[in-house]
């Protein structure tokens, strides 16, 4: 069969890695000053937003008034149900998960029971529990709150040693998977408290990933030892029997991901790769280059058409292009109908285009800085950020602004992303530095007001929109009410505020039903929370580097490393989340793995290839993509998953063929 994955976006790794975007060019002087935007022919749908860069976010911003805790946090998610988001607390809530109420932005539970420096934060699939890492080290794990019960303590677990590089639950919450520094993955039973170690021959793992259908446990491997076995692989375990399936080298891979029928593992290196998730087998390459440039992003058509913004400011497709007038793009966004394309970058100009004709519907330099994030709030309407912090909302109908936020209405720092709301009707901002506010609608009127400022890494709306995690520089997650902006709970302690917190955005994870929320930090530190519970105790596991859910929450793929060279190498496991089994241990070693979206296949990226491993027992699938010349650094499968679009380091994409 073919794979089956909503619209992906691929966000170029050399971003993310080194933290940055290129720099915006100095407009010209007849671009210097702002303009009135320009009218654009009327447009029904509009596209979604595509995230391509990772500057560091330091903050928070959700409009005119104060949000989050009273200080830091490195780690945000949503709970899958939406009702809540989740965020690390500073150095006033050191031992607590904040759960904020997405509708009001209220503060409705606090989780205690974390040590300082939040590392990761995973969420089960079915919203009902969620972990959380510090640094001491340990996990700690609740079960999310219902209706007005407080959410419990599920397990508290002292880690042996190592940063927590990832982490993932189950679906179903009751197994939790982690990558540590000591190059360890190991799955926990969240319920009995017991671990099982899959993997721990590599020097680091990470991104661990979960099959969907909870058969299957991936991660990614790496060390500085380029001799070393496991160094840039990717394994899949089998997570009842624990039998590593199968391995592959992958280059370092950055990302792993099972499709949703979890046939297919995916991994993203210099571009993305494919794997038969059962067996590692690599689907053949098809395609060609789209672009020369630098590649900053792409997005996927249901039908595997692929998108691509670069450095020489055009957006790229197979047969053709879009000229953007040499401006170098880094943001790119698609219609839900697929019939629009918006990008903008270096400059402050913002294009629309016809995807199916390529006519250029709509142009506008109203922004007075460098265009910097977009998104669509909903099939009419577009918002766009820039390096000022101005947000200004498209009515695309019309081709005119619907809103731009007043002047002063948020600090003038940079807008890294602009978070929207599920119903798409309130978006929130982040920036870097800066507190958080406050929600805004897409009418650019001011929402729920947030009384506690903080700086934050980033945002996550839960499922329902309900609530929303938010991640602070002192590792702690605050979990806010959407409607009021109050302060929920808090999880996570603060730590040494001079320790580097190398977390990813994705460090903050809800449970699909909302229930769970997973904290992981690089510093050895995981932590599953049951939201709806009281208790200050959570699971703690050792050494993850990266943990991932399997779509029915009954798997755990991750990948457990180790921060020196002499300490032992990584590993990857599937772990049953009901008993803490490990299911197989896989020899490879990707950064981040993924599962198929029916959960029976894991994919990672390493080697510079994305490969695929069978969860059910951890053999290599029959697919893996490798590069065609440079390294494959990012990869993206179609909503069908009949196709898997990769990118590599020399800024060429590729269109591979996933058939099963």
């Amino acid at each position: 069969m073919k794979l089956t994955l909503s619209l992906l976006a691929i966000v170029y790794l050399g971003l993310l890695t080194s933290g940055c975007r290129p720099k915006a060019q100095t407009p010209t002087p007849d671009e210097s000053a702002p303009a009135d935007e320009e009218s654009a022919p009327t447009q029904e749908n509009v596209p979604q937003q595509v995230q391509t860069k990772s500057d560091p976010v330091k903050e928070l911003a959700l409009g005119g008034a104060k949000l989050l805790a009273p200080s830091e946090a490195k780690t945000v998610a949503f709970s899958p149900d939406g009702r809540f988001l989740i965020s690390g607390g500073g150095r006033d809530e050191s031992e607590s998960l904040l759960l904020w109420d997405l509708e009001t932005g209220a503060l409705r539970h606090r989780l205690a029971g974390l040590d300082p420096d939040i590392a990761a934060i995973s969420v089960s699939a079915n919203a009902n529990r969620v972990a959380a890492a510090g640094v001491d080290p340990s996990l700690a794990l609740w079960d999310l709150p219902k209706d007005d019960a407080e959410g419990a303590l599920v397990r508290r677990l002292e880690l042996s040693a190592g940063l927590v590089y990832g982490l993932a639950l189950s679906p179903d919450g009751t197994l939790l998977a982690v990558t540590s520094g000591e190059g360890k993955l190991s799955v926990w039973n969240v319920d009995a408290g017991t671990e099982r170690v899959f993997f721990e021959e590599a020097q680091s793992a990470s991104n661990p990933a979960i099959s969907l259908d909870g058969r299957l446990l991936a991660a990614a491997f790496h060390s500085p030892d380029s001799t070393e076995i496991w160094n840039d692989s990717v394994g899949v375990w089998d997570l009842a029997s624990g039998a590593l399936l199968w391995k592959a080298r992958a280059g370092k891979a950055s990302s792993l991901a099972f499709d949703h029928e979890s046939k297919r593992l995916l991994a993203g290196v210099d571009g993305v790769v494919a794997w038969d998730a059962a067996t590692g087998e690599n689907q053949e390459a098809v395609g060609e280059a789209l672009t020369a440039g630098d590649l900053y992003g792409l997005v996927v058509t249901k039908g595997g058409e692929v998108y691509a913004v670069s450095s020489d400011g055009k957006v790229f497709n197979e047969t053709g292009s879009f000229d953007a007038d040499g401006i170098p793009l880094w943001a790119l966004a698609l219609s839900p109908d697929e019939t629009l394309l918006a990008a903008a970058g270096a400059s402050r100009r913002l294009f629309l285009w016809n995807r199916q004709t390529g006519e250029r519907l709509f142009e506008s330099n109203a922004h007075g800085a460098a265009i910097s994030a977009l998104a669509f709030a909903s099939e009419t309407m577009l918002l766009s950020g820039d390096d000022d912090g101005r947000v200004i909302g498209w009515d695309l109908p019309a081709g005119e602004q619907h809103f731009r936020l007043p002047e002063g209405a948020q600090p003038k720092r940079r807008v890294m992303r602009l978070a929207v709301h599920p119903d798409g009707k309130r978006f929130a901002v982040v920036q870097g530095g800066e507190t958080v506010h406050r929600l805004w609608s897409v009418d650019g009127e001011p929402l729920a007001s947030f009384a506690e400022p903080v700086t934050c890494e980033d945002l996550v709306f839960s499922p329902d929109g309900a609530t929303f995690a938010a991640a602070t520089s002192y590792p702690r997650v605050a979990l806010y009410e959407t409607a009021t902006g109050a302060l929920r709970g808090g999880y996570g302690r603060a730590g040494d505020p001079t320790l580097q917190n190398l977390m990813k955005a994705t460090s903050v994870a809800f449970s699909p039903d909302g229930k769970r929320m997973v904290i992981a930090r690089w510093d050895d530190m995981l932590r599953l929370y049951d939201l709806s519970g009281d208790d200050s105790e959570g699971t703690s596991l050792p050494g993850v580097l990266d943990v991932a859910w399997s779509p029915d929450g009954t798997l755990l793929a991750a990948g457990i490393g180790r921060i020196n060279k002499g300490e032992d190498t990584v590993h990857l496991q599937l772990i049953e989340v009901a008993t803490g089994k490990v299911r197989a241990e896989v020899e490879g070693a990707p950064s981040h793995v993924q599962f198929t979206p029916d959960g029976k296949q894991v994919l990672g990226l390493a080697d510079g290839e994305v490969r695929l491993w069978n969860t059910e027992d951890g053999s290599p699938a029959a697919v893996k993509v490798e590069p065609a010349g440079s390294a494959i650094r990012a990869f993206a499968l179609s909503p069908s998953g009949m196709q898997l679009a990769v990118g590599d380091e020399e800024g060429r994409v590729r269109v591979v063929a996933l058939e099963r």
